[in-house]
């Protein structure tokens, strides 16, 4: 391996195009130049314990089986917990870690088998998010590579470029999403898949009300409700998920809102309402959308229903 580190100029130019996906690549890309591993995550934790709020992968076969196997072994793992107590300090976690021995363990074994968890080098960094830290895991997969010292102290070395450089891009990426661009906002962008590859404070703190996430994924029968143009309910709580494409076409863009009536609406009655709140009569509706009258004034008649309206004003404030 080259014996200095590569300019982290490349990067800085690849986090200007506001691309978190194409970045990442990039940024496995640059890491590998220097320090060998057969996989690798890019992973925003909360600062105060270890979880996945959003995440990329390098070298993983098939990350939904990775995160839905994670979730039931997290408890276990001993080291994470050290890893984003101490930032700044490159670790190896090793499959045969003495911590790691005893036969409660053996479920997190099988975890770390199953993926090629063998030995790997880690690194959590600060971000200019106080709640955040960028945690950067190399996997290797066959028994006796392990980290050496030299390895460990060149991650440290070029993590902080990963962790600053990752920070602009996801700047970038809000900026480019149209009504979006503050970090305060409760927003979230994830794949069509449904993995999280972005998020802002205030959405996480709301999201996960303080807790760790160990899935990367929205749950199916969410993403299954927001793919359809449906709002999806948190369960327990008095908060809506809602979807619309995002710029690149590439996935969906969240936001986090308090529950309202017209989330109750189908996505048929919603646009049909809308419309017709805006002054467009049952007529000029149906032409537009290519329905029949009497299917137009069922659909608003189910909208009044919902919404417990009987007039437009009424319609326009339940609306919003």
């Amino acid at each position: 391996m080259p014996s200095t580190p590569p300019s982290p100029l490349a990067l800085y130019q690849h986090s200007l195009a506001g691309d978190v996906a194409a970045y990442a690549r990039h940024a496995f890309e640059w890491l590998r130049a220097q320090i060998d591993f057969d996989a690798g995550m890019l992973i925003t934790s909360q600062a105060n314990q270890p979880g996945f709020l959003d995440a990329h992968f390098s070298g993983f076969a098939d990350v939904p089986a990775l995160m839905a196997s994670w979730q039931g072994v997290a408890h276990l793992d001993v080291l994470a917990p050290r890893l984003v107590a101490e930032p700044g300090v490159a670790r190896r976690h090793d499959k045969d870690d003495p911590l790691l021995a005893g036969p409660e363990f053996a479920p997190l074994h099988a975890h770390l088998e199953r993926f090629g968890f063998q030995h790997t080098l880690c690194l959590a960094l600060p971000t200019p998010e106080p709640q955040f830290l960028v945690v950067i895991i190399l996997v290797r997969s066959q028994r006796g590579r392990r980290g050496t010292d030299a390895e460990l102290a060149r991650l440290a070395q070029l993590g902080p470029a990963v962790a600053e450089t990752y920070a602009a891009c996801r700047r970038m990426a809000l900026l480019a999403q149209p009504l979006a661009g503050l970090q305060h906002l409760c927003m979230a962008r994830i794949t069509r898949q449904g993995a999280y590859v972005q998020t802002t404070p205030a959405f996480c703190e709301l999201m996960w009300a303080g807790r760790a996430p160990q899935n990367v994924h929205l749950p199916p029968e969410a993403l299954r409700a927001l793919s359809s143009g449906q709002a999806w309910p948190l369960p327990g709580r008095d908060l809506v998920l809602h979807a619309q494409p995002d710029a690149e076409g590439q996935g969906w863009l969240l936001r986090l809102q308090p529950r309202r009536a017209a989330d109750q609406l189908s996505p048929r009655e919603r646009e049909i309402a809308q419309r017709f709140a805006r002054g467009e009569s049952n007529t000029a509706i149906a032409e537009t959308l290519g329905l029949s009258p009497a299917t137009v004034r069922n659909h608003l008649s189910n909208a009044y229903a919902k919404l417990q309206v009987r007039h437009r004003a009424g319609l326009i404030a339940a609306l919003g």
